[in-house]
């Protein structure tokens, strides 16, 4: 249907439906990280914080009921012991509440040996039905080189597996979010750095990322002890030194590299706890004084 022009310049703007921050529902999003970097378990505590959680703190912490939003998420590479671990570990840092809104939210579904071909018309069509039934507000696909079965470094093949998605998140409505590698030895904050035809990244309106702690950073930066707000520090600002040795494993940036309708945010730390899960951590510049918060630089890139 085509676009009354006039209506258009004279009517209220639409409110833009984000799922979060950057990803618009209806459309198709990338979440780009290298092997075993922590993006599956990242991926799923964000199902979890979206069905009612609150642990990487990147939902409204005053969410009401209604405003607690169902999950699809396809999991074709870990099996389900894997995936009931996983729950297990991250359900010890969320009240019994908790995990009774998350169940009745979240669908977390194993399809480990499936052959899933999203180039498929019937495959697109049972993804849709699937999230209808739901009623999904995200659906994640994890990993997007087990959901097809064509070229990845064919533009042609990637461009109609795109097609497929944003058929998938056009009628269901939901925000997809697809995970995926990054080429070898690539930097996966970086727009580029997805593995495989550039159409991938390209045809996406969102991509995020998942990167390990750098030998730079973990010199640069400095933890705040469990006991020390932000605020204190910055009263009393003391350096502890940087991250340093095997403790720089347990550390994760997750921010974005692309997003087509909103401004950059700042990127978020995380630290890894028993079992994986990962949990909000605050670093300072350990080179300086002035108790700032690392977390991103501020940054705020043109749409």
């Amino acid at each position: 249907m085509a676009i009354n022009i006039l209506n258009a310049f004279q009517d209220e703007a639409p409110v833009l439906d984000f799922f979060m921050h950057g990803l618009l529902a209806g459309t198709v999003g990338a979440l780009v990280a290298p092997g075993s970097t922590g993006k599956s378990f990242f991926a799923l505590q964000l199902a979890i914080d979206a069905a009612g959680g609150d642990l990487l703190g990147i939902f409204d912490k005053k969410r009401d009921l209604d405003q607690l939003q169902p999950v699809l998420y396809i999991a074709l590479e870990d099996p389900e012991p894997i995936l009931i671990t996983r729950l297990h570990d991250i359900g010890r840092h969320l009240s019994k509440e908790a995990w009774v809104t998350v169940a009745g939210r979240l669908k977390l579904e194993s399809l480990l040996g499936q052959r899933i071909d999203l180039l498929n018309d019937e495959w697109i069509g049972w993804l849709i039905e699937s999230a209808k039934s739901t009623k999904a507000r995200l659906i994640i696909i994890d990993t997007l080189n087990r959901a097809h079965s064509g070229d990845e470094n064919s533009n042609r093949d990637m461009s109609l597996l795109l097609s497929g998605l944003e058929a998938v998140a056009k009628h269901s409505k939901a925000a997809v979010l697809f995970l995926h590698h990054v080429a070898k030895h690539a930097d996966s904050s970086v727009q580029g750095a997805a593995r495989g035809a550039s159409a991938i990244i390209d045809n996406a309106r969102f991509a995020g990322f998942v990167k390990r702690m750098s030998e730079e950073e973990a010199e640069m930066l400095s933890e705040f002890p469990d006991r020390v707000s932000i605020a204190e520090s910055a009263r009393s600002p003391k350096s502890v030194g940087g991250v340093m040795g095997a403790d720089r494993s347990l550390f994760v940036r997750y921010g974005t590299s692309k997003i087509n309708y909103d401004l950059m945010p700042d990127d978020r730390w995380y630290k890894r706890h028993e079992g994986g899960v990962l949990l909000p951590v605050h670093l300072m510049d350990a080179k300086k004084s002035d108790g700032k918060k690392a977390n991103g630089g501020g940054r705020r890139d043109e749409l």
